[in-house]
This record gives structure tokens, sequence and C-alpha cells, in this order.
């Protein structure tokens, strides 16, 4: 879709074309590089073994797979990962020092 093309920018069909494209993008991305954090990681586990199959792609392999998906990425819209280790539980323990620190800090 070009700028062109676009003749309702709040149209249902424009943002079901955007999230079509944004999709595509993300899988081509998650492809290339394994992108961390990703919706299709659901806890730790899931996420070493994301890092680790990275990891162990040489350089070469890593170009082939970007050289075979670079053209499948249009634009630059991907989907946010709101899923991403939803099987976690992320609280803080007693003794970690993010527990001492205000909660104003993080916001």
């Amino acid at each position: 879709m070009s700028m062109e093309e676009v003749e309702d920018p709040i149209s249902e069909k424009f943002w079901n074309e955007i999230g079509e494209r944004a999709k595509k993008n993300t899988e081509v991305y998650r492809e290339i590089f394994g992108c961390d954090p990703d919706d299709t990681v659901k806890n730790i586990k899931e996420l070493k073994e994301l890092r680790k199959k990275i990891s162990l792609r040489s350089d070469k392999e890593q170009l082939e797979i970007y050289q075979q998906l670079k053209g499948d990425i249009k634009g630059h819209a991907v989907e946010w990962p709101l899923r991403f280790l939803q099987n976690e539980d992320l609280t803080l323990n007693w003794n970690q020092v993010e527990r001492f620190v205000p909660e104003v800090n993080y916001l």
C-alpha cells in the first residue's frame, strides 16, 4: 500500500491492511532475528531455548536467512508483543533489590 492508495486513514479497510502487514513483518523478523520479546515465548524455558537457537546460528546461516526474507519486509509496522512471558510469575522476591526501590522510580 502506498501513500497515494490511502484514501481514509481511519477506515476499517486501512487498519486491516496495516494489521496484516504488521503480522507479516513480525513473522519475518521473528524468523530472521528470533525477536525478544516475542509473543511466541510464554515462559523462561522457551526464552532460553530461543536465545540458544539464535546464538547457535553462524553468521553465514544468519545472512542466508536474511537474504531469503528481506524482500518480504514492507514498511515499519510490527505487532507489539502483549503475551511475552505470560505464563511466568514475574513478582519480585523479597530479597531482590528492585523491591527496596520506591515504585515511583519505575513509572
